[in-house]
């Protein structure tokens, strides 16, 4: 936790043409990447993030944040156990999702094309991805 490097992964290009453009540079570093495939990333080196510190993502993290993201997994099993190995003993995951209205599913589809799951859906699995919750 003496490390105050600031990270950022984003999902696709497009997501930063739109974002960082538009803001002051508040990342060491900044990545292109799929959650599931987080050792298979490419480096920015362009929109104000040509001086990065960090060159690569870290092997292990203490804290990974992830906000209106996970909303667009249904099955969070996979996800939660690639971030939850990425996870530094004692290290922390906040993440935010859609709440699903009572049902006998684990997740639903909205209109939105948005996936909202079960409270009970999204505690079982951060348990199963390492006692996450």
């Amino acid at each position: 936790r003496d490390n105050q490097y600031k990270d950022g992964i984003r999902r696709a290009s497009k997501e930063v043409r739109d974002v960082v453009p538009n803001t002051q540079p508040i990342y060491d570093g900044l990545f292109e990447a799929d959650l599931l495939d987080l050792d298979g990333t490419a480096k920015f080196n362009n929109y104000g993030y040509t001086d990065m510190t960090v060159t690569s993502i870290p092997t292990r993290v203490d804290l990974i944040t992830s906000a209106d993201v996970l909303c667009y997994f249904g099955d969070l099993s996979d996800v939660l156990c690639v971030l939850a190995d990425r996870l530094e003993d004692g290290g922390d995951l906040v993440f935010t999702t859609e709440t699903m209205k009572d049902g006998d599913y684990n997740w639903v589809m909205l209109e939105s094309e948005r996936y909202a799951h079960h409270p009970d859906y999204v505690k079982r699995m951060g348990e199963e991805a390492a006692g996450l919750v």
